[in-house]
């Protein structure tokens, strides 16, 4: 485990712009190691899903778990389950969600090394189970919701901005058919973001959970009570937040760390949590591939032209003609007009002509044409 030191945490929750640090997890202690001081949950019993060894997903988890504290808008939930130990047997644990705004004052700056006592403090404040810090380090976390937040200077952050932010987004992403791959995207005037993929997913390697949302509206429509408690409208002010989670043991496994301990993964160093966003961007987006047949018989700005004219014609499903008439439509100058368009059509029939783009749009136009619409 990476030595923990209680370090001085600073409370400018602007120095938190652009750090990555933990929002939530869900912390697993063998319950031999506990003491329960709360009789009632003994009763919360959470069903668990043995070949996996995890909890199903969160919201009916919660449903069966324990609230500790519901004050002040602060939720924490604690169940027993029964899951798979490293050894491969089942053993009971106490699993606990945590959530960053039991640092109340310090939320904005999410879980590391420095507020780790701070966490443990407040969870044995509530009551119910007692254990010690020692155990608290060594719990094994699953279902980790890394964050990160900025406020980009450049569209100052308003709602009405990073609408389009996620608009833009759509554009870059990767369609997938499979509703639990795709985007889903909020435009209302109360909650606006897009998340990729789900926080429940099986393929978590493959299509990580990813979310971009505002925080500013998620604190003053969604988070109200805490807020108001706890922190200034100046703090979070067009603040934006991004999510991404690891799912567990093994998703950890696939960025190459094996200790899941609560001390080893929030002491986890900058570049390594970034490299968790870095990937899971890569999965849900993409460049367009280079579009363009025989670029050797191309000179470097018929490149340029001929990929121009194939990206329009497949991202608005134009044909050839119609994506020629479009760039042609501003140029007033006869000669101009008549010179670009025989370069567009020498472009056409060496780079673009038989091309997949080529035949999809040929294809697309000619069942309009039999349906009666063109």
């Amino acid at each position: 485990m990476a030595n923990i030191e209680q370090q001085n945490q600073t409370d400018n929750p602007k120095d938190s712009i652009g750090q990555f640090s933990i929002d939530s997890l869900k912390l697993k202690i063998p319950l031999c190691e506990v003491k329960i001081t709360n009789p009632t949950l003994t009763d919360k019993f959470a069903l668990t899903n043995m070949t996996t060894g995890e909890a199903p997903d969160e919201a009916q988890w919660k449903q069966q778990a324990q609230q500790g504290s519901r004050t002040k808008g602060i939720s924490t939930y604690y169940s027993i389950n029964d899951l798979l130990s490293r050894f491969g047997a089942q053993q009971k644990y106490l699993v606990i969600l945590v959530n960053s705004k039991l640092l109340t004052e310090s939320y904005l700056q999410g879980i590391s090394t420095s507020s780790l006592r701070k966490v443990y403090d407040a969870i044995i404040k509530q009551g119910m189970a007692i254990f010690s810090y020692n155990d608290f380090l060594k719990a094994t976390v699953t279902d980790v919701d890394f964050k990160v937040d900025q406020v980009d200077h450049t569209m100052n952050g308003s709602p009405e901005d990073f609408d389009a932010f996620t608009l833009w987004l759509t554009k870059r992403a990767r369609h997938s058919p499979l509703s639990d791959n795709g985007y889903r995207r909020k435009h209302e005037s109360y909650n606006k973001g897009i998340q990729f993929s789900k926080r429940e997913t099986t393929s978590y390697k493959s299509s990580p959970f990813l979310k971009f949302y505002h925080k500013e509206l998620e604190l003053n429509y969604h988070s109200e009570t805490f807020s108001s408690q706890f922190l200034n409208p100046a703090e979070y002010k067009n603040r934006i937040r991004v999510e991404v989670t690891i799912k567990n043991k093994d998703h950890f496994r696939h960025y190459g760390i094996e200790d899941t301990s609560l001390g080893n993964i929030a002491s986890l160093d900058q570049d390594t949590i970034k490299s968790f966003f870095i990937k899971a961007y890569k999965k849900h987006f993409e460049m367009k591939q280079n579009r363009t047949n025989n670029p050797d018989k191309l000179l470097p700005m018929e490149t340029i032209l001929c990929e121009a004219l194939s990206v329009i014609m497949e991202d608005r499903g134009l044909t050839f003609q119609e994506a020629k008439e479009h760039y042609l439509f501003n140029i007033p100058a006869k000669q101009t007009r008549y010179r670009i368009n025989k370069q567009m059509d020498r472009v056409y029939e060496i780079g673009i002509r038989g091309s997949h783009v080529d035949k999809e749009a040929k294809k697309f136009e000619d069942l309009c044409g039999k349906i009666g619409l063109l």
